[in-house]
């Protein structure tokens, strides 16, 4: 829909969007039948491929995010971007209980795909041993197998000794653990999600690098229209291979090839 007074080259304008209602269901996700966007009591996420703010262009459009999220005093959100973090005193606006909240403020400011929050629960894991500030936000009931993501040397740390990660993303990154009823991983800038039925003694580890390679390909490289879309996700999934190959040397690389051919890749 056109603005009313139109908007003329290098001119600036601010739109207002109120919603109302609930998040539950996939009822009016942009993907039929697939829940990109949920808000509950345990943990909520709002994925940028949920569309669940105005988007133009998708995944083409670059853009920059200065994002609010009120949530439980007891609860985490996770964003792209630098963080800051304010202590609410209790509310009685409707939905609150009375309780106290915390509102993290998420500030964006290289144009990319920003725009994916999850908040809830987590117990959290921090690592500099690839000179970077990784963190992993895993439930509790995957207590110890966020320490494993980077000193069982997996994915985590051994993509981001890659020089191309500095020079893309040189803040950090957040390993998230999503759900069990949405996408298998999502990716956003600084972050990786992984959902948690892929989190067990043998972290399905190939999906956790595909998702930390769109840091390059899909963060940091994008497509310049739709026709272009194979070269992040084929530099992705070429990254994951050459992982694999790292990991579990030419045999690996040769099967995880093998299944990518036959339709048995991550996603």
């Amino acid at each position: 829909m056109p603005l009313p007074a139109g908007l003329g080259k290098d001119a600036s304008t601010t739109l207002t969007f109120e919603y109302e209602g609930v998040l539950e269901t996939a009822d009016d996700s942009p993907v039929p039948g697939l829940k990109l966007a949920y808000v509950g009591d345990d943990t909520s996420y709002l994925l940028y491929a949920g569309r669940w703010f105005p988007v133009t262009g998708y995944g083409l459009n670059r853009f920059t995010a200065n994002i609010n999220v009120t949530v439980p005093a007891h609860m985490l959100a996770i964003g792209s971007g630098k963080s800051t973090v304010t202590d609410n005193p209790p509310s009685k606006k409707p939905n609150t209980n009375g309780l106290p909240t915390k509102t993290f403020n998420f500030v964006y400011s290289k144009p990319s795909f920003p725009g994916t929050i999850v908040a809830g629960i987590f117990q959290e894991y921090k690592s500099d041993e690839a000179g970077m500030d990784l963190h992993v936000f895993f439930k509790p009931s995957h207590q110890g197998a966020g320490s494993r993501v980077y000193h069982d040397r997996g994915p985590g740390i051994h993509l981001l000794h890659h020089p191309l990660w500095h020079a893309s993303v040189p803040v950090g990154l957040n390993v998230i653990e999503l759900p069990g009823d949405t996408v298998p991983y999502a990716w956003a800038p600084e972050i990786a999600g992984l959902a948690g039925p892929s989190i067990t003694e043998k972290t399905n580890y190939r999906l956790l690098a595909n998702a930390i390679a769109h840091q390059w390909w899909g963060a940091s490289v994008s497509p310049a229209t739709k026709d272009d879309w194979w070269v992040i996700d084929g530099f992705s999934r070429y990254s994951e291979a050459m992982y694999v190959e790292n990991a579990a040397g030419a045999a690996g690389l040769e099967e995880a090839v093998k299944r990518h051919v036959g339709g048995g890749a991550g996603l």
